[in-house]
C-alpha cells in the first residue's frame, strides 16, 4: 500500500520540496488547498491514479461527479492524499511516484509507466 506518509518521505529523498500533505475523504475538498501539487485517489487501501494540478481543490472537485476531463474515464475513489510543492517541481514529483507506485489508472501513459522508464 502507498500511504501518504510514505509517499511525503519517498519525494522528500528524491529533493521534491513538500510544503503541505494531507488525506481526505472525496466529500471534503475544502480541507485540500488550492495550490499547486500532486494527489493520489484511493479506493479503500488500493492506489488508484497519481495526477497533478496548479490548483489541488480545483481539479479535485469535477472529479467526483465528471471523470477525467479529457477521457472522459471514471475512476472509483474514496479518498485523496494530496501533496503541495513548488511549480517548478509538479511534473517530476508525478512522474517519481507513478513509476515507483504504478497504479492502475495511470497506464494509459506510457511516459510515466514504470515499464516505459528505460526505453
Amino acid at each position: 500500500m502507498a500511504s501518504a506518509g510514505w509517499m511525503r518521505r519517498f519525494l522528500t529523498k528524491k529533493g521534491i520540496n513538500v510544503f503541505e500533505w494531507g488525506t481526505c475523504r472525496k466529500s471534503n475538498y475544502l480541507e485540500i488547498p488550492n495550490e499547486p501539487g500532486v494527489y493520489a485517489l484511493y479506493w479503500g487501501p488500493t492506489l488508484q491514479y497519481i495526477g497533478k494540478s496548479r490548483y489541488l481543490r480545483g481539479r479535485l472537485i469535477p472529479w467526483d461527479n465528471e471523470g477525467l476531463y479529457k477521457t472522459e474515464i471514471r475512476i472509483p475513489f474514496g479518498s485523496i492524499a494530496w501533496f503541495t510543492l513548488q511549480k517548478n517541481q509538479i511534473q517530476d514529483a508525478e512522474v517519481l511516484l507513478v513509476q515507483k507506485y504504478d497504479p492502475p489508472y495511470n497506464e494509459d501513459y506510457p511516459y510515466l509507466s514504470r515499464k516505459w522508464r528505460n526505453l
